[in-house]
């Protein structure tokens, strides 16, 4: 691999990872459009790690809470201000298992190269259903209000759209964050849950991996330097990435990204597009 290739799909995994427009459909379509080698599977959960690394510099703090929240209730020693946090870290966990289940159940999937273009086309019907539900107002329950059944069938719904994501062209950011602000979740939040929910699913991708043996060749397969070239720009791309983001849910600006992905889709669809 080049340092310009590895230049390119760093800053595509970084800038498409977080940015609600699908990191491995953009990823296939630049192997397709520049004539790309194929990525190693290993090489493309490396970049997925470094921008696992933007996620707990940039919410390092929260992460850090729920943890302390967490060993607290283990060792049965939970204050009543823990509350509303071990709802949230209850929220994370059905949603992880339910992505973990449809992601079992999709990633062997045969499916024809141009659904990539479907999938950024779903995409953007989710950001766009997603920014009139925000602009109606926020009229939901706080997380720890909900009871243990609200936050449970939240945990169903968005854990089922993340674990969608796993199709080509379907963007897992905008997945979560519109299934968050679907099920009343406030906007800030909704952004912070859809990274933090990304933690176990990259780490649990990484895993799974690891144990099929794909990784077992790593080093010689490839050079090393192109991968830490890589690596430093996924991460340096992801982090001003998920800032920007996390800006523009804020700002209720998510369907700008449906104004690429539309015309994208249909270029890509009616074959105009490779």
């Amino acid at each position: 691999m080049s340092m310009i290739e590895a230049v390119i799909l760093g800053l595509l995994q970084g800038v498409s990872e977080f940015l609600p427009v699908s990191s491995s459909g953009h990823l296939l379509l630049a192997k397709r459009w520049f004539g790309l080698a194929e990525i190693p599977i290993l090489f493309d959960l490396a970049l997925h790690l470094a921008t696992l690394g933007a996620v707990v510099l940039l919410f390092r703090q929260t992460i850090a809470r729920l943890f302390l929240v967490l060993i607290r209730w283990v060792a049965r020693k939970s204050l009543p201000s823990d509350r509303s946090d071990l709802s949230y870290i209850a929220l994370i966990l059905i949603a992880t298992m339910i992505t973990a289940v449809m992601g079992l159940l999709l990633k062997d999937l045969a499916l024809p190269a141009r659904l990539v273009y479907a999938g950024f086309l779903y995409t953007s019907t989710l950001l766009i259903i997603s920014t009139r539900f925000i602009k109606r107002g926020e009229v939901s329950e706080p997380i720890g209000e909900a009871g243990w059944l609200g936050n449970t069938l939240r945990g169903i719904i968005i854990g089922f759209l993340q674990g969608l994501a796993v199709l080509p062209g379907i963007s897992r950011s905008g997945s979560t964050i519109s299934g968050a602000l679907f099920c009343g979740i406030t906007r800030e939040r909704a952004g912070e849950l859809s990274f933090l929910l990304s933690i176990p699913a990259i780490v649990g991708g990484f895993i799974l991996t690891l144990r099929e043996g794909q990784g077992e060749d790593l080093l010689a397969q490839m050079d090393l330097l192109p991968l830490l070239v890589a690596l430093v720009v996924a991460f340096a791309s992801g982090y001003f990435a998920l800032r920007l983001l996390m800006r523009l849910v804020k700002e209720m600006k998510l369907h700008y990204f449906a104004f690429y992905l539309i015309p994208l889709a249909i270029l890509g669809l009616f074959g105009i597009l490779p």
